[in-house]
């Protein structure tokens, strides 16, 4: 295996067995049995760090990854080659997510710039411009409460009458047996987190962007969102994790002040029970209870 610092992972289910991806500074991404906990495939090809990797939703046969080589690339994890190179960053790409459709892509760089891609032409359908300084971090929406939540918030900015929501998407018809609401996004939207200390949600489709979230004092580093599609939680350099409700205006409720000595550098949602685990560079790893 990879002697070096591994930056992001990534798992799936192939062929009925877990398979976890992970990408390193070696330039390689590793596929991982996780039954034998053995190394199925190396994927070599970037010609500098490796550092995101994301499983495409609905085919786990098909990764994407993001180097600071400035490229995006696609692979078949059946063979382990490459089916294809994006090109259009000028920089590093630090991170890429999937919509959870699996055809779009979103990417974000040191260029400072937010890219959507065709997944399946390559094509470069729009790019975002308004940060001022890296983009650390991006995701896609995820749940249809969340977008709908979006959409009428944005109606109400705009002095529009809200739109108006098929009542069958209520959480109750949607949850699932765990008691939390089911992942049915569309990707409609997008939220990127900036070394501008901003967060900012974008349109998808267009492009155009919709809500600028200022609060943090530092570089923004992770973002999540919560199960129930209401709330956006960030976390930074300034030590805190932020809370942001959609459902009012994306009004900053909540924030944990000092949760980490030190940089706040990643967060991660549990979607079954409500806790939230942080990591930071003081090289520990804190669990939240979430009421």
């Amino acid at each position: 295996g990879s002697t070096v610092n591994h930056h992001r992972i990534t798992y799936s289910h192939i062929l009925h067995r877990f398979c976890l991806a992970t990408c390193s500074s070696d330039l390689s991404i590793k596929l991982w049995d996780m039954e034998t906990y053995q190394n199925r495939k190396t994927l070599n090809g970037h010609d500098h760090n490796v550092s995101c990797v994301r499983f495409v939703p609905g085919d786990a046969n098909i990764l994407v990854s993001a180097s600071r080589d400035k490229t995006i690339k696609v692979w078949d994890t059946t063979t382990g080659y490459c089916t294809k190179t994006l090109q259009g960053h000028l920089e590093w790409v630090r991170q890429v997510r999937v919509s959870p459709n699996g055809e779009l892509l979103v990417s974000c760089s040191m260029d400072q710039t937010v890219r959507t891609w065709n997944l399946k032409t390559g094509e470069n359908l729009r790019t975002m411009r308004d940060h001022d300084h890296v983009v650390e971090t991006i995701e896609f929406t995820n749940s249809k409460k969340m977008e709908q939540l979006i959409e009428t918030m944005l109606a109400q900015a705009e002095g529009r009458d809200p739109p108006r929501f098929d009542s069958s998407d209520s959480d109750d018809d949607r949850k699932t047996a765990s008691g939390r609401v089911a992942d049915d996004g569309t990707g409609k939207y997008i939220v990127s987190a900036s070394r501008d200390k901003t967060v900012r949600v974008w349109e998808t489709a267009t492009g155009r962007l919709i809500k600028t979230l200022r609060g943090h004092d530092n570089w923004v580093r992770s973002i999540v969102f919560h199960p129930s599609g209401r709330y956006i939680l960030t976390s930074a350099d300034d030590k805190t994790i932020r809370v942001w409700d959609i459902s009012k205006q994306y009004r900053n409720t909540k924030t944990i002040d000092n949760a980490h000595p030190l940089f706040v550098s990643s967060i991660a949602w549990n979607r079954t029970f409500p806790v939230l685990a942080s990591g930071g560079v003081d090289n520990s790893v804190r669990v939240w209870e979430c009421r």
